[in-house]
């Protein structure tokens, strides 16, 4: 990647979602350099499923705390839909 420096940090976020098409709640990991970056790779997987999510929670894992850190959701990031992918 070219906006991140050569030995960027990685953390493990989780992305807390409801699927509003069945109305279940559900979690997804990703390894990322920040949350927009995983935020960006949920939006891919999302897309790419064909699963209508609105984001409930972002965590970042603090792994020297052994714990959840929850994340201020983005407020201009978008939220996935496969609208996205037939609007072009």
């Amino acid at each position: 990647m070219p906006d991140q420096p050569e030995f960027a940090d990685i953390f493990e976020y989780r992305i807390v979602y409801v699927n509003t098409k069945h109305g279940y709640l559900s979690k997804r990991h990703f390894l990322a350099h920040s949350q927009q970056h995983a935020f960006e790779i949920f939006t891919y997987a999302c897309n790419r499923k064909s699963i209508e999510a609105e984001v409930v929670s972002i965590d970042c894992w603090n792994r020297w705390a052994n714990r959840w850190e929850k994340q201020e959701l983005i407020p201009s990031a978008p939220e996935p839909s496969i609208a996205d992918t037939h609007s072009a």
